[in-house]
């Protein structure tokens, strides 16, 4: 190659400069018609790579390595029709099967001839995936067979007793549990024989790549690169990494077993389990794939291309399966906006599942970012999840930026891998599948006609709203909370025990003399509410009733009721309350943890608000606040209130 080919191409066209260049190329004895080829080729070079998109940095990815690279292209309308367009694509959906196995075969023709291997079309789709070197680039380019060609690039898996935080016994406790759903985890594959997730891996599929340029070989049974049995769904073998799937889905959909206490978010959805990774080895002298990632050799990485496929895959099984969400616990690169035009591809996917009623949630990824995250979260239609800990802080390891749509703990987090066992892991690996099993946990509860993006949309709107804390750190996310997005969408099955009063027939009824003296508010002869020898907060509790209309009483606990409410016409009044003894609290923040010698405390993250007895009234008490949407406790007679009402938003 001339070393004038070195030259910018901003060089090009412009007079002063070509004389100088020219001179040049006579002075070193260079021949200025070689020189002219070069200015030649280098104008061809930059008019292939302004009308295909992406090829610019392929073409920078083979000018730093003499080793061939794996390139996702995505067809022309040539390709279908030779006297189309070479520069707009073929679309992703609306293909008459026919006109994409012609686009195909032409395509596949072109490479072959040219000498290009490991050619794979993705089934169903304007895609392809090949070996391509640097002296094979511009005669691929100028085929006009590919109006998209970008790198094949690799996601690592992102690794690096939070259901009571973000009330999941209360979700569940509204019948919540992913009944009659399926979740579709694509990762290492998962021990479909795990006793945590209970023989619910109904569907598998495995889709791994072979790549000797790489150090890449498939990890489907039998080395193939696509099999859609149960079985090859299973988790890998024999490389640090194939526990991660299985950790993953047991956090989404694990259910209590015997021995087994602990609980996935949704413990009756079923798993559709899809193995994307491959095996990864460096070699002295030839790849190293695993260094070039900052990880240690043999590992698991995935290709874009097999994301894709297990994706359309997904999307094919959609309806069948009644698949609420996709996880994907992987990613990498960095990213401060959404990253669309770099994930053209697999952002069509993500769209199409969205369009059979699913939706696709991604890891932000673990590199510590406060202003950027990973691909593929970076995408504008996928609903990304950054992490949290215990405490709502932001985890130290969690990327976030703007992009990401919602947080959920992902810190010290237990589930179940290979084997029988369990592991505590960190990573937003673990913060998705919480989310991912609370799509599908709410659409199992939600009311008639409920779709998932209006479920991630009160994913989002609820929760406790948490600010990154990080030195560098801006942005501000929800953390979800699941029981108050699910009664937002309907979700109450639990039955009230509640008690009618007839409004006008209250009336306060003593009886005894002096310090003997009882007082009761009483409905007709029916004792509502008892007071003891306090005739004043009788008659201040009375004057509160009849203020907000108060129709009937419902408690939770009961003979021995741990929590009481009143509503006016069946709802919670809202209002000011003046100068009433009320406390304002943090609904986003209301949840309830174990206090010790088997009680339960309801806290909003700030001051402890009541105590129960057992974990299931407190569930409820979660449920109802969240219900009827309260937000101030109110008394009358503190610090040993005689009557407490309850006050929403």
């Amino acid at each position: 190659m001339s070393i004038l080919t070195r030259f910018s191409i901003s060089d090009v066209g412009v007079p002063s400069r070509r004389i100088t260049l020219a001179l040049a190329a006579l002075t070193l004895g260079i021949s200025t018609s070689v020189f002219a080829q070069d200015l030649t080729r280098a104008a061809r070079d930059a008019q292939l790579d302004q009308n295909i998109r992406g090829l610019s940095q392929v073409r920078v990815s083979l000018e730093q390595s003499d080793r061939p690279i794996r390139v996702l292209a995505q067809y022309s309308q040539a390709s279908a029709d030779p006297a189309a367009s070479t520069t707009e694509v073929l679309p992703m959906t609306g293909l008459a099967s026919a006109t994409l196995a012609s686009a195909s075969q032409r395509a596949r023709n072109t490479l072959t001839a040219q000498g290009i291997t490991n050619v794979r079309e993705i089934h169903g789709l304007p895609l392809m995936t090949f070996e391509l070197k640097r002296s094979q680039l511009t005669a691929m380019a100028e085929s006009g067979q590919f109006a998209i060609i970008v790198e094949d690039k690799l996601s690592k898996a992102y690794l690096g007793s939070s259901g009571p935080v973000i009330n999941v016994p209360a979700l569940h406790a509204l019948g919540g549990d992913g009944s009659g759903h399926t979740v579709a985890i694509l990762d290492t594959g998962v021990d479909i024989d795990h006793p945590f997730l209970n023989g619910r891996v109904n569907e598998g599929a495995c889709y791994s790549s072979n790549f000797a340029a790489h150090g890449a070989t498939s990890l489907c049974p039998g080395g193939v690169d696509n099999a859609t049995t149960v079985a090859s769904g299973n988790h890998c073998t024999g490389v640090p990494g194939c526990d991660h799937g299985t950790h993953v889905a047991g956090i989404a959909a694990g259910r209590p077993d015997g021995a087994i206490t602990i609980t996935g978010v949704a413990p009756e959805a079923e798993i559709m389990a899809v193995q994307v990774f491959s095996r990864f080895d460096d070699v002295p002298g030839g790849p190293n794939t695993c260094a070039s990632v900052g990880t240690t050799s043999p590992c698991v990485l995935s290709y874009d291309s097999d994301q894709i496929r297990g994706l359309q895959r997904v999307v094919t099984r959609a309806a069948d399966l009644n698949i609420a969400a996709a996880n994907m616990s992987l990613g990498g690169g960095s990213f401060a906006a959404a990253c669309d035009t770099d994930n053209a591809a697999l952002k069509a996917i993500i769209d199409q599942l969205i369009a059979a009623g699913g939706t696709t949630v991604i890891a932000a990824g673990n590199d510590s970012f406060t202003a950027a995250i990973g691909s593929p979260g970076c995408i504008s239609t996928a609903f990304t999840v950054g992490s949290t800990t215990d405490a709502d802080n932001i985890s130290g390891f969690s990327n976030l930026s703007e992009t990401v749509d919602v947080l959920a703990p992902g810190s010290s987090i237990e589930s179940s891998v290979p084997g029988t066992g369990f592991a505590v892991f960190n990573g937003t690996s673990m913060a998705t599948p919480q989310v991912t099993g609370a799509i599908a946990a709410i659409a199992s509860c939600a009311r008639p006609g409920t779709t998932v993006a209006q479920i991630e949309a009160q994913l989002v709107a609820t929760g406790a709203s948490i600010a990154d804390g990080r030195p560098g750190g801006s942005v501000t996310k929800n953390r979800v909370d699941l029981s108050a997005a699910a009664a937002a969408v309907g979700c109450a099955t639990l039955p009230e025990d509640c008690i009618a009063h007839n409004f006008s027939n209250l009336e306060l009824r003593s009886r005894g003399w002096w310090i003997w003296k009882r007082w009761w508010i009483v409905d007709g002869n029916h004792l509502l509410f008892y007071f003891g020898n306090n005739g004043a907060e009788a008659q201040e509790s009375l004057d509160v009733i009849r203020q907000f209309g108060f129709t009937d009483t419902c408690y939770i606990g009961r003979p021995d009721a741990s929590m009481q409410y009143l509503r006016t016409n069946g709802v919670v009044p809202s209002g000011p309350h003046g100068s009433l003894d009320c406390i304002t609290f943090n609904r986003a923040g209301v949840r309830i943890e174990p206090a010790g010698g088997g009680q339960f405390r309801l806290t909003d993250g700030v001051s402890s608000m009541l105590m129960f007895p057992n974990q299931a009234e407190g569930d409820e008490a979660v449920v109802r606040i969240n219900q009827y949407q309260m937000n101030r406790q109110c008394f009358v007679g503190r610090p040993d209130a005689s009557f407490t009402f309850w006050l929403s938003e």
